[in-house]
């Protein structure tokens, strides 16, 4: 990733939809890899090193599941992407999860309904 180029991130319930949306198995490497990279915000060079792979493998992994992420946002719902610094984008990363719970609360409308933060680090 170069140094100014935002980072790609999921929550994990956005993740899980869109993995079984492209069935990928939770025993697979593109699961790992993307999970490691979107889910748990591990750097593509740490992945790599852990599953003895590139990085390309790590970063192809998570742009599949990425780009198919975004292909799915459901209608009504926009993204939104922001720079901001890091510190922010954690507690604006738990309001909006907030708001959402709340949303879909009053509006019994929570099936498939995902949104993501994309941070710049």
């Amino acid at each position: 990733m170069r140094r100014n180029e935002p980072r790609m991130r999921l929550s994990k319930t956005a993740f899980d939809t869109t993995i079984n949306k492209l069935k990928i198995t939770k025993n697979s490497k593109s699961y790992k890899y993307a999970e490691g990279y979107l889910v748990d915000g591990f750097t593509a060079e740490s992945l790599a090193k852990t599953y003895n792979v590139s990085r390309q493998a790590i970063h192809q992994a998570a742009k599949k599941v990425y780009s198919a992420y975004l292909q799915n946002c459901p209608p009504g719902w926009v993204i939104i992407t922001l720079q901001l610094p890091s510190n922010l984008a954690d507690e604006l990363k738990r309001q909006e999860e907030i708001l959402i719970a709340e949303y879909l609360q009053e509006t019994k409308e929570g099936k498939n309904i995902n949104l993501t933060l994309i941070t710049k680090t």
